[in-house]
């Protein structure tokens, strides 16, 4: 087998680093379509209980939860709740888990869980604690569609 040589052109000397084309990954909204983004950071006393709105209907627009991520501070069991309204029902929950240090809920198919313009959605953050307050960040995402 005869030896092949190759003439690798030297990259990074009097030449930009980076590739000619680029594809970023973004999503592909449709005209009637936009992202929802929910972010809420807080504390929650030992043995207690935070009540995050995540979401209040919009007229004319509905959401298709697609799930998020809750994170605490520290390595300690903690639950959460995910809760819906659909009047004239009272909250209702869709998803309820129980966690150490981070938590994730997603739905492979956002149209899962769907919020309409006059529901509500809300998160009950427990902290199973019993000796200590703990930090938690919480990032839900989702996509609301016009009807």
């Amino acid at each position: 087998m005869a030896r092949r040589e190759f003439d690798v052109p030297k990259k990074g000397i009097g030449k930009p680093d980076f590739y000619q084309k680029a594809a970023p990954s973004r999503p592909v909204l449709g005209t009637d379509q936009r992202q929802w983004f929910g972010l809420w950071t807080g504390s929650v006393g030992a043995l207690g209980q935070a009540e995050i709105p995540l979401y209040a209907g919009v007229k004319g627009w509905q959401l298709y939860f697609a799930g998020g991520w809750v994170f605490c501070d520290a390595d300690v069991v903690q639950s959460a709740q995910i809760d819906i309204e659909r009047p004239p029902l009272p909250f209702l929950p869709i998803i309820v888990f129980g966690y150490k240090i981070q938590a994730e809920s997603f739905w492979h198919d956002p149209a899962v869980v769907l919020i309409g313009e006059n529901q509500k959605m809300r998160l009950l953050l427990n902290n199973i604690d019993i000796e200590a307050e703990h930090n938690y960040y919480v990032s839900f995402m989702g996509m609301e569609e016009k009807i």
